[in-house]
C-alpha cells in the first residue's frame, strides 16, 4: 500500500507539472490557408494540451501517438498491457490458492466455517494445531482464555478444528504464503501501471517543451468553423 501511495503522489505532481508547462494560447488564427499549409507545425487538429494529458493518464502512449511518436506509443502500450495482464492474473490466482487452502483445511482440519477469506480465522487455523486443547496439546481457545482475551475464542461448532498432522498444517501454511506472494506481485503490477503513466507524462512534457507547444483558438472565415489548434515543432 505504501508503494501505491508513493506512486499516486508522483503521478499527481507530474500531472500538475505537465499542465503548468503548457504555454499561453497564441493569437486567433483566421487565415485558413495558413492552417492547411503549416502541416509541419500542426499535427493533431483540435486536440488541446489538457486533452493530451488526460489521454495519457487513461492510456499511456496515446498522446505520443497524437504527437507523431508511434515507437514511443508502442513501448508504453506494451508495458501497460503486460502489467495489466500480470495484475489480473496474479490477483486471480491468489484468490484461487486461498480458496483451495480453505478446502484443504476442511479435509485435513475438519473445519466447516463459512467465514470470509479475509477473516483472521483462517490465519489462526494455520498457527494452531487445534481450536481447543486436547491430548496434552494447547489450542487456540485455551490460549485466549489463559491470556484473558475473552470474546476472541471460536465457540461455534463449525469453527472448531483439529489437524490430522503437522505435515498437513505446514502444507496449509505454504498455500497461504503462496497466495500472499502472488498478491504482492499483483500490487507491484498495479504500482507499475501508475509508474508507466508517470513516465509517459514526463515524456509528453519533454515533447511539449522541445516543440514549444502552444494552443490557440481558430476560425475559418470560409466555412465559419471554430476550434482549438495545438502547434509545435517535432
Amino acid at each position: 500500500m505504501r508503494l501505491i501511495r508513493i506512486a499516486a503522489i508522483l503521478f499527481f505532481v507530474t500531472t500538475v507539472s505537465l499542465v503548468a508547462q503548457v504555454g499561453p494560447a497564441g493569437p486567433l488564427i483566421t487565415d485558413s490557408s495558413t492552417i492547411k499549409n503549416d502541416s509541419a507545425n500542426i499535427r493533431w487538429g483540435i486536440k488541446s494540451p489538457l486533452l493530451l494529458t488526460v489521454s495519457n493518464i487513461i492510456l499511456p502512449g496515446s498522446a505520443q501517438m497524437m504527437c507523431g511518436k508511434p515507437k514511443r506509443t508502442a513501448v508504453f502500450l506494451a508495458f501497460d498491457a503486460i502489467l495489466a495482464a500480470g495484475a489480473i492474473a496474479t490477483f486471480s490466482q491468489s484468490g484461487d490458492v486461498l480458496k483451495n487452502s480453505r478446502g484443504y483445511a476442511v479435509v485435513h482440519a475438519g473445519t466447516h466455517s463459512t467465514r470470509s477469506a479475509g477473516d483472521s480465522y483462517w490465519s489462526d487455523i494455520g498457527n494452531y494445531f487445534q481450536s481447543s486443547g486436547s491430548n496434552g496439546q494447547s489450542g487456540y481457545n485455551s490460549d485466549m482464555e489463559r491470556m484473558g482475551m475473552t470474546g476472541q475464542e471460536y465457540l461455534a461448532a463449525e469453527d472448531q478444528w483439529q489437524w490430522d498432522g503437522d505435515q498437513s498444517r505446514t502444507e496449509y501454511l505454504k498455500m497461504r504464503a503462496s497466495a500472499q506472494r502472488l498478491k504482492v506481485v499483483g500490487t507491484f503490477c498495479i504500482a507499475g501501471l501508475a509508474f508507466n503513466r508517470i513516465v509517459a507524462l514526463i515524456d509528453l512534457r519533454a515533447i511539449i517543451k522541445r516543440g514549444a507547444l502552444a494552443a490557440g483558438p481558430t476560425y475559418d472565415p470560409v466555412t465559419g468553423n471554430t476550434g482549438i489548434v495545438v502547434s509545435g515543432n517535432f
